[in-house]
Formats: structure tokens, sequence, C-alpha cells
């Protein structure tokens, strides 16, 4: 296949959504993943409805690709789930999920991603981190520690994948405006805009942005690089 293939996971809705939709009008061949059974099926799209905390189903997916496509070249982890709670309060079974879905499945994901990018000595990896890391919010231990090893894996994979050409980059958005936030109280907005130089929600454009930069093939000098959004002070 002539077109570059991006895989994205968390593609059902929000910044996935999102995500999707301007790579396949960039002249992508996206592939995508959720939960949820996606029907909007297109020429330029295909979609695996599967629990990214399910090894099986992970494995699984990479083997159909690697048939199907024999190549990724670039790879967004976006998909992801929060908790808030007070760290007393939080039973460790809401830890272990959050841990599941948004570092084990990133960790698995990327591994099987670089499988089949090593054999073409190219790649680009962008990792979702979130402004909640340098925040260091109370409330969102769970959420933030998961966020803090996503960061800490992406610069370790980038030291190790250097010398295969891919490069492996983190992007933590401020707060966006999608069903993850849609629960948070005005004064839990409030508290996040006080600590931003820019007070305002991250649009999908930003984050697009953000994500062209790491992907672009001008940027093989860039990788383990973090940027977040909003400006933290």
């Amino acid at each position: 296949m002539d077109k570059q293939i991006t895989l994205i996971t968390g593609t059902s809705k929000g910044i996935g959504r999102a995500l999707k939709e301007y790579y396949i009008s960039q002249n992508h061949f996206v592939i995508g993943c959720s939960r949820s059974v996606v029907d909007d099926i297109e020429d330029s799209y295909k979609h695996y409805s599967i629990d990214i905390s399910d090894e099986h189903a992970i494995l699984q997916m990479f083997k159909d690709i690697k048939k199907q496509y024999l190549k990724i070249d670039n790879l967004i982890n976006n998909a992801g789930i929060i908790a808030t709670n007070l760290a007393m309060l939080t039973p460790l079974d809401i830890v272990d999920e959050v841990m599941k879905i948004n570092y084990e499945s990133v960790f698995l994901i990327c591994r099987e991603a670089v499988k089949l990018m090593k054999k073409n000595n190219y790649g680009r990896i962008i990792n979702f981190s979130s402004i909640s890391v340098p925040m260091r919010q109370m409330g969102e231990l769970a959420y933030t520690a998961s966020k803090s090893a996503v960061e800490m894996m992406s610069m370790i994979y980038a030291k190790e994948l250097a010398h295969y050409g891919i490069t492996v980059n983190i992007v933590g958005p401020s707060l966006t405006e999608t069903d993850m936030t849609s629960d948070f109280s005005s004064e839990q907005v409030e508290k996040v805009f006080d600590k931003l130089a820019i007070k305002k929600y991250s649009s999908f454009d930003d984050i697009i942005n953000v994500i062209n930069f790491f992907l672009s093939p001008k940027s093989s000098m860039v990788t383990g690089q973090k940027i977040y959004l909003g400006g933290i002070n």
C-alpha cells in the first residue's frame, strides 16, 4: 500500500474520532480500534472492535494487520480512561483498571507496532499523556500515575528504538471538551485553568498541530520529547 498506514486507538468518539477523520482527509489509511462497534465504514478506514485491556485481542488485531497490510507507519495511542477520587478512597480494582488501560495497553500496542515498523526502518509513535502529570492534582493519583508511567515508558522506548528510525514522543493536551471531561464541575475546570497560561480548552486542531509535528518525516531528530498544551504555570 502506497498510503501511510496510521493506527489510532479510541477512534469511536472524542479526540480519537477527530484524529481518524483528519488523517483520512490527509490520504492516510487509518486503522482504528475501540470497544464500540463502528458502522461508518470507509474505503480508507479499518476498524477493530476490541477491548484494549485484553492482551489476546490486541495480539489478534496485530496478527490481522500484519497479514493484510504488512506495515504500520504511524501509531497514535489516544485511548484512555480517567478516575478521580482521593487516594485513600480509591479501591485497588480501580487503580488496576486505570493502569491496565492507560499504561499496560500502550506498552503492548507500542511493542507490537514496533515489530512491523522496524522492518522498514521507519516509524512515528505518539503517546498521549496529560497536563495532570506536571500539575499533580489532588484526587487524580491513579490517573496521573498511569500517565507518568506512559511518559517514562515513551522516553525509554525512544532510546531503544532510535537506531531503527522510529521516534517516540508525547503529547499532553489541556482540558478538551470530550465525554471524559463532561462530568467536570465548573469549579474543577477553573482550578485547572488557574494553573495554565492559556486559560481555555484545547481544541482538536490544537492537538492535531502537535501530532503533525511529531509525525512529520522532517522530525527524524525529535524523539523522547513531550509537549503540554496550555502553558503550565
